[in-house]
């Protein structure tokens, strides 16, 4: 049996290694086809005792006598294809080509996939680093608004002393109304109009004193709220920096994604 006559025997097999769908094409020297297994999902429009085409692989490989390589587009057999011929010699005299046309739908999804990714990737990561700058900004504007509540509340405080001073001021010039109208009333007479300013002053000084009770209570009711309006605005700031932070981690890993989808896609060009 000839060496042509064993690889027709074993063509079946040579279709079977070959993990993706293919056809094997075996020729004589002449160029005519003497086996043909077809493949699944692509047809080449050959059969046994057909020519092959003028072009293409295995007729380079015919003149040549040489490996061939070839890659077809999905518009002529309805899939890309990936072709290769090898010569085939007995005893150092050309007998045929041995060929296979390989469907390169897997590596056109794959290299489709990684386009996908790819694309996919850098749009997240555009929009996680505006995430990111947003978070920060709002993290930078949150601790202004922190500090400026925080000098809020030292000012309130302030305000303690000035109604301090005037409670006391209010205290003394009530003992002092006080101590009028008992020389007025030692007066007699005489102190009676003294007696009526006395009074004023003691209605004056009571005023005063409730009225600086009231701007106190208000005060310390601005200060609690400005204090858990500061509260509030630092656990914010907090979520800020930690939004930032998870931002940039999802863009390094979409920057990795990217690096995959790359990888993917030469690998592609390699089947």
């Amino acid at each position: 049996m000839s060496m042509l006559d064993n690889i027709i025997l074993y063509a079946k097999f040579f279709q079977i290694l070959n993990p993706m769908d293919s056809c094997i094409i075996i020729t004589n020297h002449e160029g005519t086809v003497v086996c043909f297994v077809p493949s699944n999902t692509f047809n080449l429009n050959l059969s046994v005792g057909s020519k092959v085409a003028p072009e293409g692989s295995i007729a380079r490989t015919l003149k040549t006598k040489s490996v061939e390589r070839q890659t077809l587009p999905k518009k002529i057999y309805g899939a890309p294809i990936k072709a290769i011929s090898i010569p085939l010699l007995e005893e150092g005299v050309f007998v045929g080509v041995l060929a296979t046309a390989t469907s390169l739908i897997a590596q056109e999804n794959l290299e489709n996939a990684a386009h996908t990714i790819a694309a996919t990737s850098e749009q997240i990561n555009a929009t996680t680093q505006e995430l990111a700058g947003s978070a920060t900004e709002l993290a930078n504007h949150l601790a202004g608004l922190t500090s400026r509540g925080e000098n809020i509340v030292s000012q309130i405080k302030k305000t303690d002393e000035i109604l301090r001073f005037v409670s006391d001021v209010a205290v003394n010039s009530n003992l002092l109304g006080l101590n009028a109208a008992i020389e007025a009333a030692r007066a007699g007479e005489h102190g009676r109009g003294f007696s009526v300013v006395a009074e004023e002053i003691r209605k004056m000084a009571d005023n005063s004193g409730k009225a600086v009770k009231d701007i106190n209570q208000i005060l310390l009711a601005i200060q609690k709220d400005v204090k858990n309006m500061v509260q509030v605005v630092q656990e914010t700031s907090i979520i800020g920096e930690r939004q930032a932070s998870a931002s940039e981690e999802i863009s390094a890993s979409m920057d990795q994604l990217v690096t995959v989808a790359d990888n993917i896609e030469k690998l592609a060009t390699l089947i």
